[in-house]
């Protein structure tokens, strides 16, 4: 009779090590899968000076779409001579879905995920709206200091001749005791203000123009002397009291504008912020918008609001109108598809935790990681490396497309102008992947014995 071959015990000990591990792995990528982020999208358009002097440099479309590069009007150069070369303003945009959101869209638990979605996505639009204010404004001060010397020189240049180049009307402003560098020291002393007062104070602007600034005041006392040199009327006996009496009243123009600027754009206990001037501007808009259309006399049919909350909700409720429920009810569907996929990923980490338990009360207690080692990776290969991959090479791509080189310029502007950016809690799935995988090597060995015992018993 033929002896059998003695079959050695399998390594019991090491197997369980390995079965915990794996334990481990697969609760960590169900719980994080299933609560975590499950795909966060963040993008964001950074419009600076170089971007617009693209647009406007752009001109309009041409037949089949190419691009007319007609340069720029005088009108838009002078708007570009306004914005600071370090002028930046980004609006972010970011779309996050968690995994129990997808979930419950799949098995048609909730149907507010996507109103949670857009209403997270308005509320970043207008908060990074709220906290680019200041730069704006900021922009604003050039504009309004740089109207004020234009108002100052054209007065000057009367006084000169028609045929008056800006060189000459500079050295008569300098002349006077205003150069370049009280011009810029005026806008600078008005743009520090800025963040004070959408803080809340504006009694230190207001201190500011009522003759807190020695240039300013200068521009002012230069400017009613043109005016008041301009008028013949005047006899040269009663010039000086003229001057005086002119410039107190520009001062006042200046601060009553300031004053109702302060009251249109404060709340309605009579706070200003930044908070209430969005909301006002938005308001103004609306009945703007109202107005051209010719309903109701110019004042908008929309409820004045009174809060930036109130803004996200108008925002959201137009963003609604603008989709349409089946847009909607589409975008529920395809959520609903990748919630059947997180859920199969889920089940590929459940079935294995389930075998280990199940082996735990059998002769061979190895069990096959093979679903898990397939599926668990592909949620952050499909959500994260192939759209990081596409941004990457995205522009590569563009470059061997033919375009002339004005057109392939503004290409390049519009894509340095915008960021993208991808992230997922999934990548702790495909880490638990790669743990099986290492894991393989020393489970291998151990698998084939207990498979060879469990045999010959």
């Amino acid at each position: 009779m033929k002896k059998q071959k003695q079959v050695a015990e399998p390594k019991n000990g090491a197997i369980m090590i390995c079965n915990i591990l794996m334990a481990v792995v697969c609760v960590v990528s169900v719980i994080t899968l299933y609560l975590g982020s499950f795909w966060n999208f963040e993008a964001s358009v950074t419009i600076d000076k170089t971007l617009i002097e693209t647009i406007l440099a752009a001109g309009e479309s041409g037949t089949g779409g190419s691009i007319k590069a007609e340069g720029t009007t005088p009108e838009d150069v002078d708007f570009l001579s306004y914005i600071g070369d370090d002028f930046s303003v980004t609006f972010p945009i970011s779309i996050k879905l968690e995994g129990k959101s997808l979930v419950n869209s799949a098995l048609g638990k909730d149907g507010n995920e996507i109103n949670t979605m857009l209403s997270e996505q308005v509320k970043t639009l207008v908060d990074g709206l709220s906290d680019q204010v200041d730069v704006i404004a900021e922009s604003a001060v050039q504009l309004v200091v740089s109207d004020a010397v234009e108002m100052v020189k054209e007065e000057i240049k009367k006084s000169l001749s028609e045929d008056a180049g800006n060189t000459e009307v500079m050295s008569a402003l300098a002349d006077k005791g205003i150069t370049e560098e009280d011009i810029n020291t005026i806008a600078d002393e008005i743009g520090e203000s800025i963040p004070a007062l959408l803080d809340g104070d504006t009694a230190s602007m207001r201190a500011l123009l009522a003759g807190g600034s020695e240039e300013l005041d200068k521009l002012f006392a230069i400017y009613a002397e043109e005016v008041v040199n301009a008028d013949e009327s005047i006899p040269p006996a009663a010039k000086e009291a003229a001057i005086a009496e002119q410039k107190a009243a520009i001062q006042k123009e200046v601060l009553d504008s300031y004053d109702e600027a302060i009251q249109e754009f404060s709340d309605e206990d009579g706070n200003f912020s930044t908070e209430s001037l969005i909301v006002s501007v938005v308001n103004s808009t609306l009945d703007e918008g109202t107005a051209e259309a010719g309903i109701g006399g110019g004042a908008s049919t929309t409820p004045k609001m009174t809060s930036m909350d109130e803004v996200k909700t108008y925002v959201s409720d137009k963003i609604y109108a603008t989709i349409g429920t089946d847009v909607l009810n589409q975008i529920a569907t395809y959520m609903g598809y990748v919630g059947y996929f997180l859920l199969f990923v889920m089940a590929t980490w459940a079935y294995l935790l389930i075998k280990i338990v199940i082996k735990l009360f059998c002769k061979n207690k190895t069990v096959s990681m093979a679903i898990p080692r397939i599926w668990g990776w592909m949620p952050h290969v499909f959500l994260v490396g192939l759209p990081m991959l596409l941004v990457k090479y995205l522009p590569v791509a563009l470059t061997q497309v033919e375009m002339t080189a004005e057109e392939l310029t503004m290409v390049k502007t519009f894509l340095n102008a915008i960021s993208l950016n991808f992230s997922s809690w999934t990548w702790i799935s495909a880490a638990g992947t790669a743990v099986l995988m290492v894991l393989s090597f020393f489970y291998r060995g151990l698998r084939k014995d207990a498979k060879a015992y469990a045999r010959s018993k």
